[in-house]
């Protein structure tokens, strides 16, 4: 119900943008025949992986940077998907037929557009200066569902789409497609939303993890702060949800929480890495910051945003107020490096 405000089908959204974010594809890639490049699910298995490695080498630009990105709750909201089967047991867990139809492809339909996330891929394929993989531990049999919704339905750039082997855990699949990725191109950052499939799984590989928050993208403090800004986010809100539902009474979901709370260990993982405290303005213009797409545009922000709004009046203040000051902050650090570096060359 708090998503019947927001299109089911936001493609409207695209057109809005489409003068200031796309543009033809320029070299590189066979797009128009990326869906032929791509073993449909029926005969997927006739492929083996040589096969797929050498469909991928004629796909992807060998001197290209490429940039990986994850699809669910980091470029698509899922939310609604996952209404269908709420997890029933005591844990708040799913069973396995309750996860069968949260993956079921014929599902995907129910996900939705993150616009600025949209925005900001369309922004990378005007560059032509990098490569696109869409990364995900959807199964392997949903690939042909996945490019559907992707390129025909949402017009996301066109990328090389990998799924997940049936009976490949999560993070096991995501560290070694990143391995092996790393080991053929120049992978560049890698957006995820998970602190531990996606984070740590590409500080593991080797690879930059650009980690955003769960259906938000990501904001101005977290353009700035980096995965430091982003990890503190994510706890924190985890950690206020856990406390509103216990007041709540809600033990199963106060349960299901803690089931998931991610331990030290990875987080010292994360920290101890030297992406803790880089900042993502390198990849990420500051105008692709959730808060500020589209000239604050409150009716493009993503569908969570939308619903954290819906809830507290006082939310969307608190997040803009934030902004402003981060921005300040920002700019004042770039005028004081400036006037050192203009005084170094004068001396």
């Amino acid at each position: 119900a708090c998503y019947d405000g927001y299109s089911s089908s936001p493609s409207y959204h695209h057109h809005l943008h489409a003068r200031a974010y796309s543009s033809t594809n320029g070299g590189g890639g066979n797009y128009a025949d990326h869906t032929n490049l791509h073993p449909s699910s029926s005969s997927q298995s006739s492929y083996s992986l040589t096969q797929r490695d050498q469909l991928m080498n004629t796909y992807m630009h060998p001197n290209k940077p490429t940039l990986v990105f994850d699809i669910d709750a980091t470029i698509a909201d899922i939310e609604h998907r996952l209404s269908l089967a709420p997890g029933t047991k005591s844990d708040g867990t799913r069973t396995e037929r309750e996860w069968n139809i949260v993956l079921d492809g014929s599902n995907y339909k129910y996900d939705r557009v993150i616009p600025v996330a949209w925005a900001y891929l369309k922004h990378i394929e005007s560059l032509h200066k990098y490569n696109i993989v869409y990364l995900s531990g959807r199964r392997s049999n949903t690939l042909r569902d996945t490019i559907d919704w992707l390129f025909n339905v949402q017009q996301y750039p066109k990328g090389w789409v990998i799924h997940r082997y049936k009976g490949v855990p999560g993070q096991q699949f995501k560290q070694q497609q990143l391995m092996k990725l790393n080991e053929n191109y120049n992978i560049v950052g890698y957006f995820g939303d998970r602190i531990i499939d996606d984070c740590v799984c590409c500080i593991r590989a080797n690879v930059r993890p650009i980690l955003v928050v769960p259906n938000e993208w990501l904001f101005v403090k977290h353009i700035y702060g980096g995965l430091q800004s982003v990890v503190d986010h994510i706890l924190q809100e985890t950690e206020q949800q856990k406390q509103e539902l216990t007041k709540q009474g809600q033990s199963v979901a106060v349960q299901y929480l803690q089931n998931r709370q991610i331990s030290d260990s990875f987080i010292d993982i994360i920290k101890q890495s030297k992406y803790w405290d880089m900042p993502y303005d390198d990849l990420m213009p500051i105008e692709f910051a959730t808060e500020l797409f589209d000239d604050q545009n409150e009716k493009l922000l993503p569908p969570s945003v939308q619903l954290k709004c819906q809830q507290n009046k006082m939310y969307w203040t608190q997040v803009m107020n934030e902004s402003e000051t981060m921005l300040a902050v920002h700019s004042q650090k770039r005028q004081e490096l400036e006037r050192v570096e203009n005084g170094d060359q004068h001396t």
